[in-house]
């Protein structure tokens, strides 16, 4: 299953310096999801593009619990969030510095 989410403005609102409606609309959707399928919560995997990629590092990797798999094909930035449990990474160009930037980060 695939579900498909869009910023609700010109881009993702981390871009301002803050979550907001976008993390709402993307639990709202999730939450939603999980009402209506049957969904393995061992094989959700969160991924996208650009702006896209910077969101879905910061939801996907501050919810490891719930991500198993995190793609981030050419993130614009990489957030700093608490990882409550690791997630697989896959990231494009920026995979070298993405993963030094998390292993400076995670404890352990």
């Amino acid at each position: 299953m695939l579900l498909a989410v869009d910023s609700r403005e010109r881009t993702w609102d981390f871009a301002g310096g803050i979550f907001g409606p976008d993390i709402a609309f993307i639990d709202t959707a999730l939450a939603d999801t999980f009402s209506r399928y049957r969904i393995d919560a061992q094989r959700m995997e969160i991924g996208e593009v650009s702006d896209g990629a910077t969101m879905s590092l910061a939801v996907g990797l501050s919810n490891g619990d719930l991500f198993s798999h995190v793609d981030a094909w050419t993130p614009g930035a990489l957030i700093d969030t608490k990882h409550p449990a690791a997630s697989p990474l896959c990231s494009s160009p920026t995979a070298r510095r993405t993963r030094s930037f998390l292993a400076d980060r995670t404890p352990g």
